[in-house]
């Protein structure tokens, strides 16, 4: 127990430092190749096995389908798998699409009607063979949420009932059959450990380490002070959680906006502990990939000057480096990375995009720890960067007045130290022409600040922010 104790502090202290990671003069924003599929697209997921196949749901009028594209043939229209007008159910939008490891079916949830979106979406499972599109609802009742497949996709996982009074139930795909493991669980969400002989269900009190060796299933309760939300396996002996605090507050389409952020989690001598990878507040939908590379959504309240919602901007961010990768995407649509880590694809407007993340996972790979107190300015620089690119997207492309700046952006920046540095006389802001009329927007400075005399943070018109040490050749 003590070596695995170990193990798993050494995982959390790590992934702890990596927050403090940076690379000196990377762009984040990356090449990004919108998709010209009819519809509106949503929850786009890469296959485990193929890089180039991905399924998605595509909303056409009044039926809703899932089609599997496969990027090496077409990125102009796919094969579609399921309809709701053939199949008279509707796909919940809410939980999205999931592969099992092999890449040999696709699961989601569906509905009898189309369901608002839901924190808990529920619904009857269904599953489907690929890449035949043969799909069967594998229960009767649609009060099931959270199945998953098991690491080996011999078994699902899933809940039934209602977070308050749930129900663990586990269905062998071979038999056909479903067993009841435990009942009146407090419960919004599980996961599968790596090994695939435990489970976990993490709800609003906290989280249940289900054994499955033995001939009953072993549940110990660890307690929680935030309600979980969703949970995914991270390395063995760690879970990636949304959590919730109590005072949570959501903008009206369920995108959160406060009290919502990410923590790495470990259950180590019958405790609960945990480390905060996010402490923006408006943090959700992570995704992971094989190679450990965490990416989330990240949420921007736009208040009006007496402080009330007029609309919210989601962002795709690097978690162990506090990198943006995507400057706008479609906060309720979950991001996929491919299985080899190179790209990402997301939503936006209803549209699918398909971004390349490569550099962003080697750098994760391979990157080295700047001064802390460093760190922390440039990440002040990246969040005054992405108020400039706000600024610039509500009002056709142009950037705020020189003059006027610190008016300007104060819809975008409530933080008193961004404040701050606005008014620095070692920050330098320069108005450009629009947007449309730059040639190299990654390569143009708008804003300089000079946090010493050998090191200076600029922040380009593309929106990514760079690190630039004078002494360094090249100044970088």
């Amino acid at each position: 127990m003590r070596g695995r104790f170990a193990g798993v502090f050494f995982i959390l202290t790590i992934f702890s430092l990596l927050s403090l990671f940076l690379i000196s003069g990377a762009k984040p924003t990356v090449p990004i190749e919108e998709l010209p599929l009819e519809g509106i697209v949503s929850q786009p997921a890469f296959s485990p096995k193929d890089t180039n196949s991905i399924a998605c749901f595509v909303s056409l009028k009044e039926k809703t389908q899932i089609t599997l594209l496969d990027l090496s043939r077409s990125r102009k229209q796919g094969k579609t798998l399921f309809s709701s007008s053939e199949s008279g159910v509707y796909p919940n939008l809410s939980y999205g699409i999931h592969w099992s490891p092999q890449g040999e079916y696709l699961l989601f949830l569906a509905n009898s009607t189309p369901k608002p979106v839901s924190l808990v979406p529920a619904g009857a499972i269904w599953l489907m063979s690929i890449p035949s599109g043969k799909a069967r609802a594998i229960t009767k009742g649609e009060d099931f949420f959270s199945p998953a497949f098991s690491p080996d996709g011999k078994f699902i996982a899933a809940l039934q009932g209602t977070p308050s009074l749930a129900n663990l139930w586990i269905y062998d795909i071979s038999q056909n059959k479903w067993k009841k493991m435990l009942e009146g669980l407090k419960a919004n969400c599980l996961t599968w450990e790596k090994g695939g002989r435990k489970i976990y269900v993490g709800g609003d009190e906290g989280i249940y380490e289900v054994n499955l060796d033995g001939s009953k299933p072993d549940a110990r309760f660890h307690p929680h002070d935030k309600h979980i939300v969703s949970l995914s396996s991270f390395v063995e002996g760690a879970l990636i959680a949304t959590v919730l605090s109590k005072d949570a507050f959501f903008s009206p389409d369920l995108l959160p906006i406060k009290g919502a952020d990410i923590e790495m989690l470990a259950i180590t001598d019958g405790e609960l502990k945990g480390v905060q990878i996010t402490t923006n507040g408006a943090s959700h939908l992570p995704a992971v990939s094989p190679k450990g590379l965490l990416l989330y959504i990240k949420n921007i309240p736009l208040l009006d000057d007496k402080g009330v919602l007029r609309g919210v901007i989601s962002t795709i961010w690097e978690a162990s480096k506090g990198e943006i990768i995507v400057p706008y995407c479609d906060g309720d649509s979950k991001p996929s990375i491919s299985p080899d880590s190179k790209l990402l694809a997301f939503t936006k407007e209803g549209k699918l995009c398909i971004a390349n993340i490569e550099r962003f996972a080697s750098a994760f790979e391979a990157g080295e720890a700047e001064d802390k107190e460093l760190a922390e300015k440039v990440n002040w620089m990246k969040q005054i960067g992405l108020a400039i690119m706000m600024y610039c997207q509500d009002w056709d492309e142009n950037w705020p007045l020189a003059e006027n700046l610190e008016e300007g952006l104060f819809p975008y920046l409530k933080n008193e130290n961004l404040k701050s540095i606005l008014s620095d006389p070692h920050f330098h802001y320069q108005t450009l022409p629009p947007l449309a009329y730059l040639s190299s927007p990654s390569e143009t400075v708008i804003a300089i600040w000079e946090v010493s005399p050998d090191v200076d943070i600029r922040i380009f018109a593309d929106g990514h922010v760079a690190l630039f040490k004078k002494k360094e050749k090249g100044g970088e």
